[in-house]
């Protein structure tokens, strides 16, 4: 949120002088502030929060420490304008301070935008514990390859107008109506999709209800009977992305053969019997009151489920009811 505050801040200053209530001797002297400078950092918690990363307390001190002083270097300008001091170094040395905030925004917001990225696709890659809540970051990827590109275009834009016409501020009117709507995007989807993520890590931490200690009742195929032993024990169910081919191997079995045994055991195919396990865990979820306000999808995707509209669909045809519907009826 702060981040969304700080966007719409920005964009905020600039759109009263784009709808003329005032000039930019007004703005620069008594309103602007430079938020894009902090942006970058509300950015990097965001992200090393969403992907667990190891926060360095130090390296936030000092990564702060820049804004800070623009922060207090544009505070002193706007009381010695209010006052009607005399301007001295401050508002001497005002362009140059304006160019080298902006140059510092956008190298602060590249090497944020670029680590979070590297981290986010190190994430996806890293091997993944099914005791883990594994959140879903392709949108994130998204947000900030499309910040890598607005950046860019930032950069290219700033470098016109302070090498070449530095009066012409119409250069930033394009850049003005995308960062309009990353501030949708981002509020919409940014504050959504970590909402999710937080609903499921209250979920993980709730003790399991399933006996780890599952005993088969096919005991008549040692297969079978092995397959739902490490099904329940490892909880390989809740990976999403779990296939026959790999439970085949972990059994030391050929896919072709463990698919065969599986239908003929019981009686359906490999993808039905693990949403069995996945609607049984739903189930769980629904009826505790703990969860009572949490989100149909987080609790989808905790019981191993890869979006809302599977979780619905697989829900419907094993129970004859929806997930929302089985939760009012229990």
């Amino acid at each position: 949120m702060a981040l969304v505050l700080c966007i719409t801040l920005e964009n905020l200053q600039f759109l009263l002088v784009d709808i003329k209530v005032i000039n930019y001797d007004i703005l620069y002297n008594y309103l602007y502030f430079p938020y894009t400078s902090i942006a970058p950092v509300f950015l990097l918690f965001y992200g090393q929060s969403l992907l667990q990363l190891n926060k360095n307390k130090h390296i936030y001190k000092w990564i702060f420490l820049p804004a800070i002083l623009l922060f207090i270097y544009y505070t002193i300008i706007k009381i010695i304008m209010f006052f009607d001091l005399n301007e001295g170094i401050f508002y001497a040395v005002f362009w140059y301070v304006e160019s080298m905030e902006e140059v510092f925004a956008i190298l602060l917001s590249l090497i944020v935008v670029s680590y979070l990225l590297y981290h986010s696709i190190k994430f996806e890659n890293k091997k993944r514990s099914s005791k883990k809540v594994i959140a879903q970051i392709g949108w994130f990827k998204l947000i900030l390859i499309s910040f890598l590109v607005i950046t860019l275009v930032w950069s290219f834009i700033s470098y016109v107008i302070i090498i070449y016409d530095k009066d012409n501020l119409s250069y930033y009117y394009p850049l003005e109506i995308i960062t309009s709507f990353m501030i949708y995007w981002l509020g919409h989807i940014g504050v959504y999709k970590y909402g999710i993520d937080e609903e499921r890590k209250k979920i993980r931490s709730y003790k399991n209800r399933i006996d780890p200690n599952y005993t088969s009742i096919h005991k008549e195929n040692s297969h079978i009977k092995n397959l739902e032993a490490l099904l329940m024990q490892q909880q390989l169910y809740l990976n999403p992305k779990l296939s026959l081919e790999d439970v085949a191997k972990k059994l030391g079995l050929s896919k072709s053969y463990l698919s065969r045994i599986v239908n003929r055991e019981l009686q359906v195919n490999f993808t039905d019997y693990l949403n069995t396990f996945r609607v049984e865990r739903a189930k769980e979820f629904l009826k505790n009151s703990k969860f009572l306000n949490y989100t149909l999808i987080a609790i989808g995707l905790e019981a191993g489920f890869n979006s809302k509209s599977t979780f619905n669909k697989v829900f419907k045809k094993m129970t004859g009811l929806t997930p929302s519907e089985y939760k009012k009826s229990q």
